[in-house]
């Protein structure tokens, strides 16, 4: 599960909830239908995938910051060991599943999914990048393709405004604060605009609209790393403040609906999605500074091995739940909600372990061999 003295507990156990969230979305709706249920399951779904983001941007900063200070000049070649390193992290599980997910379709439908006009943008993370994202095929990837997006897009902005800001703290802030407030901008302006969008696959899911969650983890690592006093100062009250502001968010999206309050459909659009952002980072001072030394192992083994296995986890659910689904149709064996969603989880569970344990750490490892150039250590 890793050396626990190289780990951060408190963002394991955000991710490790995250990742239990969006199970939770994505298996209890399909056994246990009702209201009040779906509302829970939409809402677990919603918040995973934002913490995701928040920690994305997070570690993700830290490693750009050390990257853009290593050397007077960021070069290029220390872009494309960035890059180099973060696809090799990212991109061979997801081609994986990829495959993976193409046979099983061919199984049941013979034919190629990704033969489909259109659909070979999944191959290239252009799926939901200028278009509403497709329904049913490969839902968890819209969440990878954002990240992708900014993978790519981040460190060239880094790389270009240095020539214009020489001072490396700034002009880190500043494209930062581009990643956070065009998207928002963005949005402000199809939504004002009566933009043919719908909330979820248009506002919530397209890569250029989204951009901004995990930029705002990218501004609380540039707050972590130039001004580590008022991070960790505060952490108490960011903690304090972030959870009053992720109720009030979440409690608003919930009832502006139901109470017809004015402008709320815009609100809901545009800046919803920025509060719930920040409301996650400013959790984030508190749960870096928890010690695994105070946790109990009962606590942290599973926290963490959740945790290492997360990214597998959320690629292959879906897929656990198309093959369950397919042999419970072809064996007739009607199972009731629980013992499906037991199923379903444990076999995740495992493929998980096994993918990560031979095939997702083993592709993490040869970045070692592709990347050459100075070394970036991540948090």
């Amino acid at each position: 599960m890793g050396d626990q003295k190289v780990r951060v507990f408190g963002l394991d156990f955000l991710r490790c909830i995250a990742i239990i969230l969006v199970l939770i979305a994505h298996t209890f709706s399909l056994k246990f239908q009702n209201p009040t249920l779906e509302t829970v399951t939409f809402y677990s779904g919603l918040i995973g995938v934002e913490v995701f983001f928040v920690l994305s941007g997070f570690l993700i900063g830290s490693i750009l910051i050390k990257t853009h200070n290593y050397s007077r000049i960021t070069s290029f070649s220390s872009i494309k060991f960035f890059w180099i390193r973060r696809w090799f992290r990212t991109l061979p599980n997801y081609y994986l599943v990829i495959i993976i997910y193409e046979l099983l379709y061919y199984s049941s439908q013979h034919h190629l999914i990704f033969s489909v006009s259109n659909n070979f943008t999944y191959l290239f993370f252009l799926q939901n990048f200028y278009t509403q994202m497709p329904e049913n095929i490969f839902g968890v990837s819209w969440s990878l393709s954002i990240e992708e997006w900014f993978y790519l897009l981040f460190p060239l902005f880094l790389f270009g405004i240095q020539y214009l800001i020489k001072s490396k703290s700034k002009a880190f802030l500043v494209v930062a604060l581009i990643f956070i407030l065009v998207p928002l901008l963005l949005r402000i302006y199809l939504a004002l605009n009566s933009m043919d969008l719908s909330w979820d696959r248009g506002y919530r899911k397209m890569v250029p609209l989204r951009l901004d969650a995990i930029g705002t983890g990218v501004f609380l690592s540039y707050l972590r790393y130039y001004h580590a006093d008022f991070f960790y100062k505060y952490k108490g009250v960011f903690f304090l403040a972030g959870l009053a502001l992720f109720i009030g968010v979440m409690s608003f999206f919930y009832s502006s609906g139901l109470l017809h309050i004015p402008y709320s459909d815009i609100l809901r659009k545009t800046i919803f999605f920025t509060f719930l952002s920040v409301s996650v980072a400013a959790l984030t001072p508190f749960m870096y500074e928890i010690q695994v030394d105070k946790i109990s192992k009962f606590i942290w083994a599973p926290v963490t091995f959740i945790s290492l296995i997360s990214y597998s986890l959320y690629l292959l659910h879906p897929i656990v739940i198309i093959v369950v689904s397919i042999f419970s149709k072809k064996f007739n064996c009607n199972l009731n909600g629980y013992a499906y969603i037991t199923i379903v989880w444990v076999l995740t569970i495992g493929l998980s372990y096994l993918q990560y344990h031979f095939f997702e750490s083993k592709m993490t490892a040869l970045r070692e061999k592709f990347s050459k150039g100075k070394r970036v250590t991540a948090l």
